[in-house]
């Protein structure tokens, strides 16, 4: 395991340099959004985002055939009323996943706050931003199924003062100059060294 040393005041701090696993998340999929002077945004494309919104509108009316199926279902019990009832639960469930899905993640860096909040879905995570004490950028490895296929991807970082989770992953891309400059931009935003490797 390769480590990089960072000097926080009077402490030494060792910075894994290997990559993070990218569970969940498409190299690319994120992109800066400077809202004020002390919020910043990585978000997906503002067309996913209105993907994703038009599938949860879309799975209102099945999900509402689907409710009044059920009340059919407990007047007047037969076989039909079953396979509607299914039917109607199965399509708006699927339009609600593809509508929580398609958006991707957010990233959220608020200064006013002290916060960085990670939204996925219904989940949100919060971590006070004065414990990230570095942004890294490193190369991820290899992504893609087969070798032919496979191209080199790059992660941004951030270096958290915690033992649990001293690194969480940003986003990671097949350009390197475009997460430099995003890595460049994040660690002037919360003013704090840039560890890169790229």
């Amino acid at each position: 395991m390769d480590e990089t040393v960072l000097r926080v005041g009077s402490r030494e701090i060792e910075v894994d340099t290997s990559p993070l696993p990218a569970y969940g998340v498409s190299p690319d999929c994120l992109y800066p959004k400077r809202l004020t002077e002390s919020r910043l945004e990585f978000r997906g494309k503002h067309s996913n985002r209105i993907l994703g919104a038009g599938c949860l509108v879309l799975s209102l009316p099945p999900l509402a055939l689907g409710l009044l199926s059920i009340v059919a279902f407990v007047v007047k019990p037969d076989i039909d009323s079953a396979v509607g009832i299914g039917l109607f639960l199965f399509v708006g469930l699927v339009l609600v996943l593809f509508g929580c899905i398609i958006p991707g993640p957010s990233l959220r860096f608020d200064r006013d706050a002290n916060r960085l909040i990670r939204s996925y879905f219904l989940l949100r995570q919060h971590t006070l931003l004065t414990d990230v004490v570095a942004v890294q950028a490193i190369v991820g490895g290899m992504f893609g199924g087969t070798d032919t296929d496979a191209f080199r991807v790059y992660q941004l970082n951030i270096v958290v003062d915690h033992s649990d989770t001293p690194r969480l992953l940003i986003l990671f891309s097949s350009n390197a100059e475009s997460l430099k400059e995003n890595a460049e931009l994040l660690a002037g935003f919360l003013e704090v060294p840039l560890l890169s490797s790229i």
